[in-house]
């Protein structure tokens, strides 16, 4: 299988929603009354000056757009984002979060995963000539999942007359993902950043004037622990050798912790600092939210994690059998 994945951002995303097309959203959302009036005394007939050294413009209207940092301006925003969804047909999925657009498209074949992709690229571009949101030519990019040596690793998709990039890894919310999904360049992204953190640690920790044990394991436990933490139910899916980039981090912070010398076995820091290790720590958070899934029906991956229990226990039926 290959999944090819669009990632699209937003250019300018809360002053190019267009004010005449606002009160069709907010009718057809079934807001009424003093609401109603309230959003359209607040969008109509706004005007900018702009002021350079004490001199001041002359006003100009504002055809587009409303006050970035207001309250309604980001309300108002995904209200005419929402209905990009409704743009996008199966077999692609959408997901969505603030001005960030990322769309999953799988199949067997490349090629006719092309072939949507591009029609779907040409639907966005109609959608932002009707709402007014204009896509970032230059941020936009696709990235294609697949651990098939045999899969072709180039594709050519454009929007309107820009032709998207192809890149080998691709940050989703804060993860970081990579054509084969191995997990290599985020696990080693997150080193680097929690290195810097415990240089701070070793600062605060002077025995003379440094903190004491109590601040330094809450420190780390929030500056740290909580960056390892963070997609680690993902990420836990890497093989062996590449999660223990990160042990290293982890036996530092419990050996400032604790004051102990660089000479010190792990295991009695780690017991001393009360710090589970990693691969332990990643096995609890990821039962955890399995029990959290399978507890709440109305969660999204309740049914997901369903199908997948299904098809691993006819696997596992399968083999058994003589």
């Amino acid at each position: 299988m290959v999944t090819v994945v669009l990632s699209l951002d937003i250019e300018k995303a809360y002053e190019m929603v267009w004010r005449r097309r606002v009160m069709d959203i907010i009718t057809k959302h079934g807001i009424k009354g003093n609401i109603a009036k309230f959003v359209h005394n607040f969008i109509k007939e706004r005007y900018i000056n702009v002021r350079v050294r004490g001199t001041l413009s002359e006003r100009y209207v504002l055809a587009n757009g409303i006050p970035q940092g207001s309250v309604l301006s980001v309300t108002l925003f995904l209200l005419r984002i929402n209905e990009l969804q409704t743009k996008i047909k199966p077999p692609a999925l959408v997901s969505m979060y603030a001005d960030d657009c990322n769309i999953c498209i799988t199949g067997k074949h490349l090629s006719s995963i092309a072939v949507i992709a591009q029609n779907i690229l040409d639907t966005i571009l109609e959608f932002s000539t009707e709402t007014g949101l204009k896509f970032s030519k230059t941020k936009s990019t696709f990235i294609i999942f697949s651990r098939k040596r045999s899969t072709e690793k180039t594709l050519s998709l454009n929007l309107g007359e820009h032709k998207i990039i192809q890149c080998k890894t691709l940050k989703v919310l804060g993860l970081l993902l990579d054509e084969k999904l191995f997990w290599i360049p985020h696990i080693k992204n997150l080193k680097v950043e929690c290195t810097k953190r415990l240089k701070l640690m070793k600062i605060i920790s002077h025995s003379a004037w440094g903190a004491d044990y109590t601040v330094l394991r809450r420190t780390y436990q929030a500056m740290i622990r909580a960056k390892m933490d963070y997609g680690s139910i993902f990420y836990d899916a890497a093989n062996k050798n590449i999660k223990r980039i990160l042990d290293p981090i982890n036996n530092t912070g419990a050996r400032i912790i604790c004051g102990a010398y660089r000479t010190s076995p792990v295991i009695s820091m780690l017991q001393e600092a009360n710090l589970p290790p990693l691969d332990k720590r990643r096995r609890n958070l990821v039962v955890g939210y399995i029990i959290q899934v399978t507890a709440n029906c109305g969660n999204p991956m309740n049914q997901i994690y369903q199908l997948t229990y299904r098809h691993r226990k006819k696997l596992c039926f399968k083999k058994k059998q003589p």
